[in-house]
């Protein structure tokens, strides 16, 4: 269960690919542990803001907002690439209606 292993923080990176497969799935079970990963730093961090994006969610917003001015470039610009994701989402859903 792809969960089982991401809630397991002791497999450290090897969650790495658990993690931008839940992105591209956009389990909602998933949610609270790519959260819950973007505190974990380094390359979790960098891969929990990425799979966040995918899911083009508002209230998300805050999450990637937290990370534009990291020290860490990496996580900007994940961050940066999240944000223009769900402007663009926002930008479709408007002109759809």
């Amino acid at each position: 269960d792809y969960l089982k292993i991401l809630a397991n923080t002791e497999l450290g990176g090897q969650r790495n690919s658990i993690i931008a497969l839940l992105g591209k799935l956009k389990s909602d079970t998933a949610i609270p542990l790519l959260i819950a990963a973007l505190d974990e730093g380094k390359n979790i961090t960098t891969n929990a803001i990425s799979a966040l994006g995918q899911y083009k969610q508002p209230e998300f917003r805050p999450y990637f907002e937290r990370f534009l001015d990291h020290e860490n470039s990496y996580y900007r610009r994940e961050a940066k690439t999240a944000l223009k994701k769900l402007d663009k989402q926002l930008e479709k859903e408007k002109k759809s209606t």
